[in-house]
């Protein structure tokens, strides 16, 4: 399997050294980024002038998501495609135009696997279109012993995580009679004859309280809270349990866990105790190991991160006074964000555990990995 690294927003040139160190260490083609606009295109030479290896280029469509990208049917997409044909004809050592990459931002808008399955093949159908078209443009000149695009197998790289996990839906006899299963398969298996196609998804990995809220698995994979890798620990600054709902200040605010909303409930985190504290006796789990563990999908009792400012966070109690799990002033807090990516932005390091462990080696740190700033 090749090394490939992505960058995933169209390549901006303050970009390129960075980029060009990773393409000393990895070879042709291990480096792909993304144009979407003419302007672009004169700067992907920096790239090889910097390293001396081949670049990968993928196009950045907008599939209907509005962020960045251009549709395939527009003046701005010819261009483009006409730019690159021009330019790797007269210098093919510079790069290669790979394919046709999407971000559907907004299937995290799903609520069901079949809605989620309706956005991939919306994103399936624009980069096909996107890649026949390019395919008809005759290129200004052959090179490398080709006449036309029109035999290279291009990648139709699309997904954002629940429009990619969507793809599980189709794995299984029992999620194939879901609504519009059978046309994203025909659609897939249609697509495969003339190019190939890459699903890609960030938020997998780790998921998040927006992945669960988007329900794009299949309903048999019972994924919950349990699954989510990514917790902020915070501690316990002070209690206010004389306003009208108890509430509590934590040193977690919008630099540490970000702002981005969850449409499944009204917060900022969801708060679970720190399991090494919560449970002191490892052949006695504790009860109420789970009491204070607020579930937007079940009785809605619980701590929240409420408010958040630039350093500091409100939790809130959310049920009644007589169920509340009291909370004490330096107390370790586990807060599950909401969006893993801005979550892990505002870190340099994340810490690893064993979540298969037993007791408080649980909590034992296995190891640490590195984040990858600057950009």
């Amino acid at each position: 399997m090749s090394t490939q690294l992505i960058y995933g927003l169209p390549v901006q040139p303050s970009c390129f050294p960075r980029l060009a160190e990773l393409g000393k260490a990895l070879g042709h083609g291990a480096v792909t980024c993304l144009v979407d606009s003419v302007d672009i295109v004169p700067f992907l030479s920096r790239y090889h002038a910097l390293c001396g290896k081949r670049l990968g280029v993928f196009i950045k469509l907008d599939t209907g998501y509005g962020r960045a990208g251009v549709t395939y049917s527009s003046a701005q997409f010819n261009a483009i495609v006409s730019e690159l044909y021009a330019l790797e004809g007269k210098e093919p050592h510079l790069f290669t135009l790979r394919g046709f990459y999407s971000h559907m931002g907004h299937s995290y808008g799903s609520n069901n696997p079949s809605e989620a399955m309706d956005y991939l093949r919306t994103e399936i159908e624009g980069c096909k279109l996107a890649a026949d078209r390019a395919s008809a443009i005759p290129p200004p000149t052959p090179f490398d012993g080709e006449t036309n695009y029109s035999q290279r197998r291009f990648v139709l790289s699309v997904g954002a995580t629940p429009s990619t996990t969507a793809a599980q839906n189709l794995t299984g006899h029992e999620t194939l009679s879901l609504p519009g299963a059978d046309k994203a398969k025909d659609l897939i298996d249609q697509t495969k004859q003339k190019y190939d196609i890459e699903l890609h998804a960030g938020a997998y990995v780790t998921l998040d309280m927006q992945q669960l809220a988007a329900r794009a698995r299949p309903n048999t994979s019972h994924l919950s809270f349990d699954d989510l890798a990514l917790t902020v620990l915070a501690e316990v600054g002070s209690l206010y349990m004389h306003r009208e709902h108890p509430e509590a200040l934590v040193a977690c605010g919008s630099l540490a866990i970000g702002r981005e909303p969850c449409r499944s409930y009204k917060g900022w985190g969801v708060v679970t105790p720190w399991r090494e504290q919560q449970q002191a006796n490892d052949a006695a789990p504790a009860a109420d190991e789970r009491v204070g563990f607020y579930n937007p999908d079940g009785d809605k009792t619980g701590w929240i991160l409420d408010r958040v400012s630039q350093e500091h966070g409100i939790l809130r109690w959310h049920g009644s006074r007589q169920n509340m799990r009291p909370l004490r002033i330096g107390e370790k807090l586990r807060i599950w964000p909401n969006h893993c990516c801005i979550c892990l932005a505002g870190f340099t390091y994340v810490l690893v555990v064993d979540s298969t462990a037993q007791g408080s080696e649980k909590d034992r740190i296995v190891d640490v990995w590195q984040s990858w700033r600057g950009w």
